[in-house]
């Protein structure tokens, strides 16, 4: 008798390339959720406003109300929304997939384009709450040159 689906004596793993592994990079859930996302339409810059649901260095998952138009290989680039006297640089992405379910939120992956500075990436998951403003009491481990 076998559960699960599984055949004994036999492997039917699929090989999966690590480019396309989605769980190997370690996502956090990010405090910060209202981003807006930029891409080009028609020649000109539009703007639309999201929510960040997860990041890690290598990319993220947004989710909006309206669907961006944003499709798979575009360049977009998002930017923190009401973070006060912080200033948050603008991440550079390709968005990997847009997906619009009927009825729901449109859920966007990006990958970036270079991986996040340590302070915007400290800014997405703790917030301008959790971010220490003195920058020479800071770990050793904290600096740019280690986390990248």
């Amino acid at each position: 008798m076998s559960h699960s689906g599984r055949r004994s004596g036999t492997n039917d793993s699929r090989t999966i390339s690590s480019a396309m592994d989605r769980r190997l990079a370690c996502r956090y859930p990010a405090v910060t959720k209202a981003l807006i996302l930029s891409l080009i339409e028609s020649g000109s810059e539009v703007d639309h406003r999201v929510e960040l649901e997860n990041v890690s260095m290598q990319g993220c998952l947004v989710k909006s109300r309206r669907d961006p138009r944003a499709r798979p290989g575009e360049r977009v680039w998002l930017k923190a929304l009401g973070e006060g006297d912080i200033t948050t640089p603008m991440i550079d992405g390709i968005v990997v997939s847009a997906v619009k379910p009927f009825l729901g939120k449109c859920s966007i992956r990006i990958r970036f384009l270079a991986p996040l500075p340590y302070q915007t990436f400290k800014m997405l998951v703790y917030g301008s709450e959790g971010i220490d403003m003195n920058l020479r009491d800071r770990p050793d481990y904290e600096n740019d040159q280690y986390w990248r």
